[in-house]
């Protein structure tokens, strides 16, 4: 069985990676982007991770239309089209697996044209119009949320909860941040993502002295080339003092060797408030600080960061309120208070420990059925 897997959602796909080669299901193919934002020229996280896996990764320069007025940003779409229409030739997969977004159009609708099955995964409550595209072009949806079965058509949804990679359960016990001196110290995880926050990177550096007079601080920041803030952070580390300077946790990207131990040590997670992230804090039970992104399709990321906090292990600060001072105030509130940021509401994870497994199990089913 060759797959050809796409979509810009990551971390799901990640964790259906890991169950479909668990079945034996190895010959797998990667279309996304080698680069984060227009323009840069830094490989994203995405490429990173994929080749590191060896998995033979296609790079799609695909545009959108959601308020895209640039006409050479615009000319991506169709030419999006072409270059999904040669990837398909090549590889002639048996089926195609989206994880969403703008990217995955193209491939789906190719995939459908030319007679593959194609299936994808939806992580939000609600749904834009690339993804209400892909469900279109779609043999089955598989939902997170039971509430997103009104924007598809019935009969194709079936609710498998958010797949969950296990690198996040897996604890490296030699990891610096469980060993002494820093074991006895809050920690302090703060990420944008998979691509990183400048907004956050810029507000962590004016309040970064007194976060580790007090705190371990592990920071991822993206690996941006237009910003440079990985390259940034790492001459910031430099400059401090000793001490400060082993309490300085610097990533461009958190990868599968280290996500564990920095969840499991972190007394507070400072994030935006993407749905992988959600159900990631939700299932490790683990305070935060979110920063939902304004211009989400739809307030995605709004309502997702409202369902932690509905269920008490969130504060939610909005960008348009963001200062440095607010969000120091707002880690040190969850240090000092960890009690009040218990899990009240399990039902955003349940039924969600053996999503990618069902998933999976649901997918085999219907290549058999083929």
């Amino acid at each position: 069985m060759r797959l050809i897997i796409t979509g810009g959602h990551l971390t799901p796909a990640l964790a259906v990676v890991q169950q479909l080669q668990k079945r034996g299901v190895t010959d797998i193919h990667w279309i996304g982007c080698k680069y984060t934002i227009w323009g840069d020229r830094e490989s994203s996280a995405e490429y990173k991770v994929i080749t590191q896996l060896k998995l033979p990764f296609y790079s799609l320069q695909a545009g959108k239309i959601y308020r895209t007025f640039n006409p050479i940003k615009l000319a991506h779409v169709p030419w999006g089209f072409v270059q999904a229409f040669w990837y398909l030739l090549k590889v002639r997969p048996d089926a195609i697996i989206s994880f969403g977004g703008y990217l995955a159009v193209p491939v789906a609708f190719w995939g459908r044209i030319l007679g593959k099955l194609v299936v994808t995964h939806e992580q939000t409550i609600t749904v834009g119009l690339a993804n209400k595209a892909i469900g279109f072009f779609s043999h089955r949806v598989f939902l997170t949320w039971p509430q997103s079965k009104k924007f598809f058509r019935e009969d194709k949804t079936q609710v498998v909860g958010l797949p969950l990679r296990s690198e996040i359960f897996a604890v490296r016990k030699d990891h610096p941040l469980l060993c002494p001196p820093l074991s006895c110290w809050p920690v302090v995880y703060i990420t944008g993502g998979n691509q990183g926050s400048h907004t956050f990177n810029l507000c962590v550096w004016e309040i970064l002295d007194k976060l580790l007079a007090r705190t371990v601080v592990v920071h991822q920041t993206g690996s941006n080339s237009i910003y440079r803030d990985y390259q940034q952070a790492l001459g910031i580390k430099e400059s401090l003092n000793p001490g400060k300077s082993s309490r300085y946790f610097v990533y461009d990207y958190v990868d599968e060797k280290d996500i564990g131990a920095v969840f499991f040590r972190a007394n507070v997670v400072v994030s935006r408030a993407g749905a992988s992230t959600v159900f990631e804090l939700a299932a490790l039970g683990k305070p935060a600080v979110l920063v939902p992104i304004p211009w989400s399709s739809r307030n995605e990321q709004g309502r997702n960061a409202e369902i932690l906090e509905k269920a008490g292990l969130a504060q939610i600060i909005k960008q348009s309120d963001l200062t440095s001072s607010l969000l120091y105030q707002a880690i040190i509130n969850v240090i000092n208070h960890p009690e009040q940021y218990k899990i009240s509401d399990d039902s955003i994870i349940c039924n969600n420990s053996d999503a990618a497994e069902r998933f999976v199990e649901s997918f085999i089913s219907l290549m058999v059925s083929r």
